[in-house]
């Protein structure tokens, strides 16, 4: 379980980092509900398969 959080929020920092570093604050601001989107998709296939 800590391995998937660390993974987890490890796709969270890169997506932000991305975000700052192709359009700045405006990308900061599309990243995180992006990240969030993405967290919440891969939660829904976990789940789905049961792992």
């Amino acid at each position: 379980m800590g391995t998937a959080i660390s993974i987890r929020l490890i796709g969270v920092l890169i997506s932000l980092l991305f975000g700052i570093y192709i359009a700045g604050v405006l990308g900061l601001l599309i990243a995180v509900p992006v990240a969030g989107v993405i967290k919440n998709t891969i939660d829904a296939v976990s789940s789905e398969v049961g792992i």
